[in-house]
């Protein structure tokens, strides 16, 4: 998710620390940011390249969606069951020419300010690839025989932007004082087409009876931080540092799109029985992310010591609300209705719901509650004083 173009280091801590979050077991990642190192820089690159695995392959994509990753609403347009409103087509759009490419441009200056330093740097970026996969699905049932044993092509394009600004100003005797702001805005999206043939028998138990399954997926990542990060020398023992930011998650789902068919004396028919197996998905997920940190670091050791002893004393303080909703469009299909797999919107169309060949349910039903979407809310507060104490008693031995 974030580019190395912005990525000056990471460090993992796989072990528990009174100044790291114990909201998440598995590790703590701290992802820092690049900052201008020198006087100017200036950086421009491209680069071009294709995957071998997708030569010769026809390429596809979800219909509704550009090349930058945006042209899906991710609101349903549906407000009336009786109403086929669903704006992108049902048949993937063929790509001739999968080429991967990608443009970074870095650059920045530092500007003396009598004897304080200001720094400015800012990263742009644009990268997207191309992807084929194909190979076999198989689940084993509770029986010991196969509940499912499909082939399966996957066609995926991935594209992201990336934009981030670094400003930091440093003051003081030998400017070991300094204020700080780093801004990053992400996109980052992906689109599938995956199609699945073979047994399954959740829809057909007969292997004269193949079941086709195409499923076409968008899944939009949007991420916006903004840091405001100080730092304050306040006598040769003491430092403190203070910051606090606050971050938007934005995750959408828009118009996921499956079809679910059997092949039944060599002709494709539309699979019926369960309304889920063919649907149309939105989902959209919000988060909002508001962060402090303040911090005392009080060395006890002397200059002139090679050993590093200190005291960390600080508070954490961590908001976090999250907001996720999703509807589902099943069409129920009373028969077994002939269709052609490369042009199912001949058959998914206002006529063939006028015409009573199926309905739309959402799963609510389709009752006054049918079009209100399921969902969650959830917000997480942390506030934590700490405290940690590092003594180098001997040259090879560190106890915290």
């Amino acid at each position: 998710f974030f580019s190395s173009d912005i990525i000056k280091n990471i460090g993992v801590s796989k072990v528990f620390g009174s100044k790291l979050y114990g909201d998440v077991s598995g590790a703590n990642i701290d992802i820092e940011s690049k900052e201008l190192t020198g006087r100017e820089e200036l950086k421009i690159s491209f680069s071009s390249g294709i995957n071998t695995v997708t030569i010769g392959e026809k390429m596809f994509i979800p219909d509704g969606t550009n090349g930058l990753g945006f042209g899906l609403d991710k609101n349903s347009p549906i407000t009336d069951l009786g109403q086929y409103a669903f704006e992108n087509d049902l048949n993937p759009e063929s790509q001739s020419t999968p080429l991967n490419s990608s443009v970074a441009i870095s650059g920045g200056k530092k500007f003396n300010i009598q004897d304080n330093t200001l720094s400015v740097f800012l990263v742009g970026g644009f990268d997207n690839g191309y992807q084929y996969r194909n190979g076999i699905a198989r689940q084993i049932n509770a029986t010991g025989g196969l509940g499912r044993d499909l082939d399966v092509e996957q066609y995926e394009y991935n594209v992201s932007q990336l934009l981030m600004g670094n400003i930091k100003y440093s003051f003081g005797n030998s400017r070991d004082n300094s204020i700080s702001y780093n801004g990053i805005i992400i996109h980052d999206n992906v689109q599938n087409v995956s199609e699945y043939f073979g047994l399954q028998t959740s829809v057909s138990d007969d292997e004269e009876r193949p079941t086709f399954i195409r499923r076409q997926q968008t899944n939009n990542n949007n991420l916006f931080i903004n840091q405001l990060l100080t730092e304050f020398k306040l006598s040769d023992k003491l430092k403190a540092s203070l910051g606090g930011s606050f971050s938007i998650a934005r995750s959408d789902e828009p118009d996921r799109r499956q079809n679910t068919l059997l092949r039944i004396d060599g002709d494709f028919r539309i699979a019926s029985g369960s309304a889920g197996l063919n649907h149309r998905f939105y989902s959209d997920l919000q988060e909002e992310d508001l962060a402090a940190n303040f911090n005392l670091n009080y060395s006890l050791s002397n200059d002139e010591d090679e050993k590093n002893s200190f005291i960390d004393l600080g508070v954490d303080y961590r908001n976090t609300n999250r907001d996720f909703n999703f509807i589902q469009f099943n069409h129920d299909f009373f028969t077994q209705t002939p269709a052609d797999r490369n042009n199912l919107d001949a058959i998914f169309n206002q006529q063939s719901l006028d015409s009573n060949t199926f309905r739309i349910v959402t799963d609510r039903g389709v009752g006054t509650n049918a079009l209100d979407p399921f969902f969650y809310n959830g917000e997480r507060t942390i506030l934590s004083p700490f405290a940690t104490g590092t003594f180098s008693i001997f040259d090879n031995t560190t106890i915290s």
